[in-house]
């Protein structure tokens, strides 16, 4: 088997969360970050065959870029790599399942429904490039004065900067939805996205089958 780019892209995003994976039998692949404030589901073309545990996923996609051409065969021990021309033969060592977080086996229901936004990419960009140049450590869903803003921020700090993006969601209570930047690693896209004030959003992407369960942080509530 080999992977796909959209399948790489996938297992690099998850490595940014979590440089350990877990994979079960099938087509979908999930990660939890280390504090579980963020979980990944993916659905992928591929099928995996069999349980397997990597311990460092960025070192495993680094060894897949070596010969992105080359064929997988895939045990609960080794994965063994041989090029399109059979030349060259690698073997990569899979670790011990038991030293790996397994990520929950079932999706989240969130408790409440409050509102659902659309979020663009062009506003995830907006608010990942902000806030990495203002090294704001949160990114927010601000409603207020029947207007939605999407702003990046340090709500610990009132003598931060800050900056603050309108979108065009109508009919949202007024509230506040904070999140830690760092976990805005998302798949490039389009999402929408599902708020419950009691502390936790789905963002669920527009044309791809990958989608997120994260936390939200203290100070997110719906206002008087």
């Amino acid at each position: 088997m080999q992977f796909s780019d959209t399948t790489l892209q996938i297992l690099k995003s998850f490595a940014g969360l979590n440089t350990q994976m877990f994979f079960k039998p099938g087509n979908v692949i999930r990660t939890v970050n280390e504090s579980k404030t963020i979980l990944v589901e993916a659905t992928i073309d591929e099928s995996i065959p069999v349980e397997f545990a990597l311990y460092d996923l960025g070192n495993f996609l680094s060894v897949l870029s070596l010969d992105e051409q080359s064929t997988l065969e895939i045990s609960t021990t080794e994965i063994k790599s041989t090029s399109q021309d059979a030349k060259t033969n690698l073997v990569y060592r899979c670790c011990d399942p038991q030293l790996i977080k397994n990520p929950f086996e079932r999706n989240i229901s969130l408790p409440t429904n409050d509102y659902v936004v659309s979020l663009t990419e062009k506003d995830i960009l907006w608010a990942q490039k902000t806030g990495s140049v203002l090294q704001s450590p949160q990114i927010a869903l601000i409603s207020k004065d029947g207007h939605l803003s999407l702003d990046v921020l340090d709500s610990s700090n009132d003598s931060a900067s800050y900056a603050s993006r309108r979108l065009s969601t109508p009919n949202v209570p007024a509230s506040k939805a904070i999140f830690k930047a760092e976990n805005w690693r998302l798949i490039p896209g389009d999402y929408t996205v599902t708020i419950s004030l009691k502390g936790i959003s789905h963002f669920q992407h527009t044309t791809k089958k990958i989608q997120y369960w994260m936390s939200l942080e203290t100070g997110s509530k719906r206002s008087k």
